[in-house]
């Protein structure tokens, strides 16, 4: 039976490096994501020096345009998505009905 395939998105630092940490060493295929693919090969460099495999990919999930070709390549490449670990974020500033930008209000 082949590992499960497990995919951490803001995996290259912080939470996400270290859940990405806890799958490879649980024997999982693990698929560290960043939005810069020179940062994710450097956290896997980090994790193969630790003896553990974990495959560096480019994903923004601020952008759909990423997140269809990250897709596109997870189902070309391994068939499925077993895991998901959504650490990364994004903040999109919404308006009010007012037309107020949401950081425009002050905090109170």
């Amino acid at each position: 039976m082949s590992k499960k395939i497990a995919v951490v998105t803001g995996g290259n630092r912080g939470l996400g490096f270290g859940v990405c940490q806890a799958l490879a060493e649980r024997g999982y295929h693990v698929i560290l994501t960043a939005r810069s693919l020179q940062k994710a090969k450097q956290a896997c460099e980090r994790l193969a020096a630790a003896s553990l495999e974990v495959e560096a990919a480019v994903l923004d999930v601020a952008s759909e345009q990423s997140v269809q070709q990250f897709f596109s390549f997870l189902r070309a490449s391994h068939g499925r998505l077993d895991v998901l670990g959504n650490n990364a974020g994004a903040i999109f500033e919404g308006k009010d009905g007012a037309g107020v930008g949401v950081f425009d209000v002050p905090a109170e």
